[in-house]
């Protein structure tokens, strides 16, 4: 029963909820809200945004970056099919209808053979990008990126609109236009538009597919029979068409093509007429046979067989997602996914259970952060003045915002009623979003979460309408002010690393607000019309789902033992006992200051680090670039070679503006053996006292808090780039690259160490010590020197320094000056000039009015690139001449100058992480030995 305020809240609603005017109570309401306008006004508003940022923010262009390449050949493959003679096509009809010879499928096959990469994908993305062309009067060509940017601009503005006419019809006006508005500001979506790759025009078919079925199914369950035939009979076929073209877009979303059946039949089957049923389900088919019969019949002939589902490596999908050892990501080394594709998907979800029940338990826990913490922004790209930081914010708050939709609509609506009709839709649209979650069985990445966020958008744009109407409610007023302050309480995320408090108090903290949240929900769910157990049993599954997440110290949010701490005009300093021994073995190896820095930039310029009172100056190497096969050697185009692992983290850091060497990892930085031998032996015993400060500038440094004779620290010889660019553990920029790595350890006096360390490695021949083979310095912007001879075994270390700063002449730029630092190695094979381009070096160096330092190392064995190694150049070169084409506003760039550009080639003895060797923690922690 409704109390008589609630009564009196319903009776002021002039219309009955939905967008359908025929069952308006009363007088047709007037207004913006109620005419053509609103929606122009949302597709205005999203249309400009994009534009804005695509070609009017300062950013480097991402739009062919990873995936989108694949897609831009593919786009390639499928426009060069009109270069085909008439005679070939007859001969391809002749293959189909099994008429023509061998040497004619074999003829037509190898024509077809560009379209090679299409076995694992899809041509529905790339003939839209050919269409833009043909549609726009324009040569295709792929390197016309502001064509292609401005069409996804077009219809994600499309998809704003869209999403506001679905939510109309599901709740009433103001819901609708509440939900362009969001979708039209919603960060994903907007960084996604400038990006080639399929999410934009995904989010723009499943939005469509969803706005012609639900307005079908409550046109058809409000007994609308005002619909004119021609246009049902267009949407149906439309529907058919959306379903295929958005199956081969996305494959998970087959299941929105086998839902469509039984909806239909629902949807008329209240006219108790089985052949408008059959009709509706013809057309449809008709719409899905359009596309889907071309692409089976060009399968068959490019591949041999045909399939309607693309696999994109489905099996090593599930194998590496349920991957304990690498915690869910592709890591670098690989894992051994030998003999996959023979097992089935429950044998391989069954052989990592046997590994370690408790261990899948804790990588199940990561999976719906990792899908739904952020929106995606794998190169952490800024819109404007909004950064990463706050996009995130934006995007956590619509998550919020969207549970309370859900239980506040889900079942019933608040302070008013809604048909049954509508409630069904709804829980359509919530069963959509509930599949996603298929996703947290596989590689499990953000951007996946971007397909179901207009429904998401929807929920949240009622979840604020709830919450406005509970606010204007005498009696509620209370129940709406303490679900808004929990929820913005919520939205704001605790960072334990940075606040340094205790992670049980954290949880503490977080559980409460998590219980005072749930009250207020249940509380409120008394001013629901609709179904209150319903909602109810809702409100405790979703709050059960949502509580490990949320309140936990998941991986997601960062190592729960990790802390941070801001260096200033002080040191952080740790000791090392060791006996004197142990000191006369450390100087009979060699040994490595360890340091976990996010930044070598920051390392070179603002860290002071000293052993025993002695400084170190570098060089600075980083631990990733340890970690390459220097069995594997690729070409990358142009006459250009490059080791797998490390060109892939390469194609990732350009587009985020940054490089592998500014990658969060550890860097090794080599102990001089005089500082060593200068430690003084007091009774029998040696002390090493490590340090490390702040220059002029803060300094960051990590730590680990040990727990039960254990020590969680990054792991040292493990990385993923997934993890780098798709994980969700840092709100402010890229993620750290490195796994965690648990030590054992013995007599700790305390909870807290720095992650500075000292390594030393193997037991090596005394003679061969690091020494530098050639230097050369120039004032100038390039140095080259002529390779000495070298051994199958030689393992080199190249090093490049100087200083930098903007050219002070230039003061009408309106950002800072950038430089790129390179060095590459000149081979020859064969005859044949081959180039391998270090990605170790600086890329994009902001160089301030003052003089600034860069120190790159890389280890090198010449041996492993093919032919001979003869020279070896380094580069300095001002960023407006290697992006103009790559930054929307080249121009307002200052110029950067250098001095004291010096390239060093060292004898290096051994790698560092190879064989064993001996991890010093302090004495506090004790030793760790391979």
């Amino acid at each position: 029963m409704f109390s008589n305020q609630r009564e009196r809240a319903y009776q002021k609603q002039s219309a009955a909820p939905g967008d359908d005017t025929k069952h308006v109570v009363g007088p047709k309401p007037l207004g913006f809200l109620y005419s053509p306008y609103a929606w122009l006004a949302v597709y205005l508003l999203s249309l400009n945004v994009r534009l804005w940022f695509n070609f009017q923010t300062p950013h480097m262009n991402a739009y062919g970056a990873c995936d989108a390449s694949e897609y831009l050949r593919n786009a390639i493959a499928l426009h060069s099919l009109g270069d085909l003679s008439p005679s070939f096509w007859q001969d391809a009809l002749s293959c189909l209808f099994g008429q023509a010879s061998q040497a004619t499928v074999a003829s037509v096959r190898s024509q077809l053979a560009v379209l090679n990469e299409l076995k694992i994908s899809s041509p529905v993305f790339p003939t839209f990008l050919i269409s833009v062309f043909s549609l726009t009067g324009t040569a295709f060509d792929t390197s016309n990126w502001m064509l292609m940017l401005g069409a996804q601009s077009f219809i994600g503005a499309l998809t704003s609109v869209f999403i506001a006419r679905t939510a109309a019809l599901l709740w009433d006006r103001k819901v609708g236009f509440a939900a362009g508005i969001l979708s039209a500001l919603y960060p994903g979506f907007i960084v996604n538009s400038g990006r080639l790759y399929s999410e934009t025009f995904a989010v723009f078919l499943t939005s469509l597919l969803v706005l012609l079925t639900v307005k079908d199914f409550i046109g058809a369950n409000g007994q609308d029979k005002t619909a004119n035939k021609f246009f049902w009979g267009c949407s149906q076929v439309l529907k058919g068409l959306t379903a295929i073209c958005l199956q081969l877009t996305r494959s998970i979303m087959v299941v929105a093509t086998v839902a469509l059946i039984p909806i239909t039949i629902l949807t008329y089957w209240k006219d108790k007429s089985k052949t408008k049923i059959i009709v509706a389900l013809a057309l449809m088919t008709l719409g899905y046979a359009s596309v889907a019969m071309p692409w089976l019949s060009l399968q068959k002939l490019a591949f041999g067989t045909s399939t309607l589902i693309v696999d994109r490596v489905g099996h090593y999908n599930f194998f590496v997602g349920n991957n304990i050892e690498t915690q869910g990501w592709l890591s670098v080394p690989y894992p051994d996914g030998r003999a996959i594709e023979e097992k089935s998907l429950f044998t391989l979800w069954q052989e990592e259970i046997k590994k370690s029940p408790s261990g899948w338990m804790r990588l199940m826990q990561d999976k719906l952060p990792r899908l739904l913490k952020f929106p995606w922004n794998d190169f952490r790209t800024p819109i404007g003045p909004i950064g990463v930081y706050h996009q995130i914010t934006i995007h956590q708050l619509i998550l919020l915002f969207g549970v309370i939709g859900i239980v506040f609509s889900l079942f019933g609506n608040m302070l008013q009623r809604s048909r049954p009709v509508q409630l069904l839709c709804r829980q359509m649209i919530f069963s959509l979003i509930s599949f996603q979650l298929v996703y947290c069985f596989f590689i499990t990445v953000p951007r996946y979460n971007i397909a179901i966020m207009p429904f998401i958008i929807m929920f949240a744009a009622a979840g604020l309408l709830g919450l406005w109407r509970l606010a204007n409610n005498a009696r509620s007023a209370k129940v709406a002010i303490s679900i808004t302050a929990v929820a913005l309480f919520s939205a704001s995320r605790v960072d334990s690393a940075a606040v340094m408090l205790p992670q049980l108090a954290i949880t503490i903290s977080k559980a409460l607000i998590f219980l005072a949240l749930a009250i207020a929900l249940w509380q409120s769910s008394n001013w629901l019309d609709g179904n209150k157990k319903k909602t109810r049993a809702l409100i405790l599954t979703m709050l059960a789902l949502l509580f490990v997440p949320v309140c936990l110290p998941v991986r997601a949010h960062g190592r729960p033992s990790e802390w941070q701490r801001t260096i200033t005009n002080d040191q952080l300093k740790q000791t090392i006992a060791v006996s004197q021994q142990e000191l006369a073995d450390l100087q009979n190896k060699n040994c490595y200051l360890l340091i976990d820095s996010e930044d070598q930039t920051r390392l070179v310029n603002d860290a002071s680090i000293s052993i025993n009172g002695q400084p170190l100056s570098g060089p600075f190497i980083p631990s990733l670039s340890f970690a390459n096969d220097l069995s594997h050697v690729v070409p990358t185009g142009n006459n250009s070679v490059a080791f797998e692992q490390e060109y892939i983290f390469d194609c990732l850091t350009s587009e985020a503006e940054t490089s592998n060497a500014n990658l969060r990892q550890w860097y090794l930085v080599p102990v001089p053996k005089e500082i060593l031998a200068g430690i003084p032996i007091n009774n029998g015993s040696a002390s090493i006292e490590l340090a490390i400060g702040a220059k002029e500038k803060p300094f960051t440094v990590f730590g680990s808090t040990a727990s039960r004779n254990k020590i969680t620290i990054p792991s040292l010889t493990r990385y993923s780039w997934e993890k780098a660019f798709y994980g969700v553990e840092n709100t402010h920029g890229l993620t750290d690259t490195r796994y965690d790595e648990r030590l054992k350890l013995s007599n700790i006096k305390t909870s807290q160490t720095a992650n500075l360390f000292l390594l030393s490695d193997a037991v090596v021949d005394p003679a061969n010590q690091p020494q530098t083979l050639i230097s050369a310095t120039k004032e100038g912007n390039g140095v080259e020197i002529k390779l000495p001879s070298y051994r199958q075994e030689d393992l080199w270390l190249v090093r490049v320094t100087g200083q930098t700063r903007g050219d002070p002449s230039k003061t009408i730029a309106k950002a800072p000056a950038k430089a790129q630092v390179s060095a590459e190695i000149i081979c020859n094979n064969h005859g044949k000039q081959l180039i391998y381009k270090s990605p170790w070096c600086q890329k994009l160096i902001a160089a301030d009015k003052d003089w600034q330092s860069f120190d790159c190392a890389f280890p090198i064995k010449p041996s492993s690139l093919p032919g001979k190694a003869l020279t070896l150049k380094t580069h300095f070169l001002p960023v407006s001449d290697l992006y103009t084409h790559r930054n929307t506003h080249p121009d307002t760039i200052a110029q950067a100058e250098v001095r004291n550009l010096t390239m060093q080639l060292i004898h290096f003895p051994t790698m560092p992480f190879e064989g064993n060797y001996n991890l010093y923690l302090g004495q506090d922690l004790g030793q760790k030995t391979k």
